[in-house]
């Protein structure tokens, strides 16, 4: 399966775990050169300014852009194969994820709270129970090596 442009959505902090999806973004790139992580949210200057000087050591600023946020979410998903969801909070109740699904991505989310009751693993997407970016990337390249 060819799935090159991920998307993470929602308040970008770090509690959600973009840095996460930021460091998968480097494992995926070892194999897959074409795949893109674009970050929609509310974002501090303070905090992206942090996530671009990550970016830079990892050498991604070509692979990831951050778009600010959106009011109408329905015109961005088709335009994504992938959500990430790492999580690193409780997340009672994932509206992100369940919007995503109904646009066709395929969900890629923290195997706790939320999610965990939203997911079939396997069936309705992929749960992953790590915060480590190396699992993110694993999970991603397995999937797509269906």
């Amino acid at each position: 399966k060819t799935l090159n442009k991920i998307l993470f959505c929602g308040r970008v902090v770090k509690e959600k775990g973009v840095e996460t999806a930021i460091n998968a973004l480097k494992f995926i790139h070892r194999t897959q050169h074409t795949v893109t992580l674009d970050i929609i949210g509310f974002i501090s200057a303070q905090y992206q300014a942090e996530l671009n000087q990550l970016i830079d050591e990892l050498g991604l600023c070509d692979h990831i852009r951050f778009l600010g946020q959106s009011d109408d979410l329905s015109q961005i998903y088709p335009n994504y194969d992938v959500l990430f969801m790492p999580t690193q909070t409780r997340e009672p109740f994932g509206l992100v994820l369940i919007e995503a699904m109904h646009y066709g991505l395929i969900c890629f989310a923290s195997d706790r709270y939320g999610p965990r009751n939203i997911i079939q693993h396997e069936h309705s997407g992929i749960l992953i129970d790590s915060d480590k970016p190396e699992s993110w990337a694993s999970a991603f390249n397995n999937y797509c090596h269906q």
